[in-house]
């Protein structure tokens, strides 16, 4: 069994702020954000969306894995954000081709804008 610690206020001040930053830095800026701390089933954050009213929160769980980065975290939750429009038309039955151009087209933009830097 892996073994987990308690996570603390220091670790949910740190994860708030990594996600913040990173935020920022990727330019995202038509979500409201919340965050909170408490249990997750088997994850160490999460994200929990509402891509029509552009809502969201950061969850940090209140156990994580002994070793593991609460940065780490934030950030992997801030890319669930990136493609969060994409991800949210799986859930519809019915979606157009122009819905689907639009999010792909959004997410395409901030990773240029990202990734830009790299090369």
């Amino acid at each position: 069994m892996i073994p987990k610690r308690k996570t603390t206020s220091e670790d949910f001040i740190i994860y708030q702020n990594e996600v913040i930053r990173l935020i920022d830095k990727f330019g995202i800026d038509d979500w409201k954000i919340y965050f909170e701390q408490r249990d997750c089933d088997e994850s160490q954050a999460e994200l929990v969306t509402d891509c029509v009213n552009r809502v969201c929160t950061f969850v940090l769980a209140n156990e994580f894995t002994e070793g593991e980065s609460v940065e780490n975290s934030a950030f992997h939750e801030v890319c669930h954000l990136l493609v969060g429009d994409l991800t949210d038309l799986n859930y519809y039955r019915w979606v157009t081709q122009n819905e689907v151009i639009k999010a792909s087209e959004t997410t395409a933009r901030k990773l240029q804008s990202i990734l830009k830097e790299l090369i």
